[in-house]
């Protein structure tokens, strides 16, 4: 058995990239290290792998543990992406539990094997969380991807104890659906928070249906929730979540109809959306003409060492479902301690943008002698987060968060900074003659 993870246990600073994903000492499964992600807010975090070509098995296993759960509404998940982290072969069940212990899962590659083999993959850990408390504290330790090659002897490891089996779902290639082959369509989109006395937390609810060949209607998340539960409307809406999907694993060939209902938008007065769907031989039913669409690109970021990367200003011309166009994150930083708006010059301001869609990216500026401080503008997705952090001398640091489409309409984070305690007074030595 040949292992392909470097750095599996996380004990030193290689082999992993991610965003808003970092090593700590708080929680290990073995050694001293484990990856987490930062609580209240989506991250990721991968590593590249030369898949051999000559594999005859390959077994994906992992522990994982999260202090602070909120079942069904915080997650996380592996999936198995190309090199170019823009198409995922396949993806393993989302993880979200009421027990705080670690559990381990081990995952059959055998479904995937024939897509992988003689080609670099990214192993990659995404970590999904809404806005309601608490804020999920998700864990990752002893990764390990294991693999038998042609003619070696030596028998394949069976999972035991603990271990949670399962197989890798693999992914069609995207490009009508053929007979047999599996089909897949994920509807998601950033919701505004919730009160948090609610029953439920979602806000904007969202329905997606698919219409097959044959007029069969399925919904998505059917079959989520037992019949009854609170989270089901009308006996098969999902009320509960915002992503949606469903798969078909052998889905016939022929006219699908993909249908989007907003069945409340209680903010906002519109909720935009992101909607993939995947399939062998899959196209638009009308042939249609113009710019590519960008791919999904995480940016590799080092996951221990995140360097301020400024994005770009806008040069691509294609559009993605669910953007929301270009923005100039901006603002003044202030006292917060006088009635006059004076401002802190020379406070550090960074921000980190999070997407799965775009490159996403992070920066850092000091403010002016106003006050005043700028970024260079960033395309967004209406599921992309932004943070904001301010920091300087004599005063407490501050930091605020926002989903793509709260930081679209209001791209102006102001901070009004508290004096430390200890630099509120003004003391002066005197002489008395």
């Amino acid at each position: 058995i040949e292992q392909l993870i470097q750095n599996g246990s996380f004990e030193t600073n290689e082999g992993w990239y991610g965003q808003q994903a970092s090593y700590t000492n708080a929680q290990a499964h073995s050694g001293n290290r484990s990856v987490t992600v930062t609580p209240g807010v989506n991250g990721y975090f991968f590593q590249s792998v030369a898949f051999p070509s000559d594999a005859a098995t390959g077994t994906l296993s992992y522990y994982w543990k999260n202090t602070e759960p909120d079942v069904g509404k915080d997650t996380l998940q592996v999936l198995i992406y190309d090199e170019s982290l823009s198409t995922y072969y396949g993806y393993g069940p989302f993880h979200s539990s009421t027990d705080t212990g670690w559990q381990t899962v081990a995952l059959d590659l055998s479904a995937i094997l024939d897509t992988i083999r003689g080609r670099t993959i990214n192993v990659l850990f995404y970590v999904t969380q809404n806005s309601t408390a608490p804020a999920a504290a998700f864990y990752v330790d002893d990764v390990a991807l294991a693999v038998k090659r042609t003619g070696t002897l030596t028998p394949t490891a069976t999972a035991t104890g603990t271990a949670t089996p399962g197989t890798l779902t693999p992914t069609a290639t995207p490009g009508t659906p053929g007979s047999g082959d599996l089909f897949r369509v994920t509807l998601v989109w950033t919701d505004y928070p919730g009160e948090p006395a609610a029953a439920k937390a979602l806000v904007n609810d969202l329905d997606l249906e698919v219409i097959g060949p044959d007029g069969t209607h399925y919904v998505g998340n059917q079959g989520a929730y037992p019949a009854g539960h609170p989270c089901v409307r009308s006996g098969k809406w999902d009320t509960c979540n915002s992503v949606e999907g469903l798969s078909l694993p052998q889905a016939r060939a022929g006219n699908y109809t993909i249908i989007v209902r907003a069945a409340q938008v209680a903010q906002g007065g519109r909720q935009p959306f992101a909607l993939v769907a995947a399939g062998d031989g899959l196209r638009p039913a009308e042939a249609q003409q113009g710019t590519p669409t960008p791919s999904a690109t995480p940016s590799r970021t080092p996951t221990s060492t995140a360097s301020p990367t400024p994005t770009t200003a806008p040069t691509a011309t294609g559009t993605v479902v669910g953007d929301l166009g270009w923005q100039t994150i901006h603002g003044m930083v202030r006292r917060a301690d006088t009635t006059e708006p004076l401002p802190v010059a020379g406070a550090t301001v960074s921000y980190t943008h999070f997407s799965l869609v775009h490159a996403g990216g992070s920066g850092r500026t000091t403010t002016g002698a106003d006050g005043q401080y700028s970024f260079e503008p960033i395309l967004l997705h209406d599921t992309d987060t932004v943070r904001v952090e301010v920091a300087a001398p004599g005063h407490e640091p501050q930091q605020t968060q926002r989903g793509g489409v709260d930081t679209w309409n209001n791209p102006i984070f102001d901070f009004a900074l508290a004096r430390r305690d200890s630099e509120h007074h003004l003391y002066l030595p005197l002489i008395l003659r």
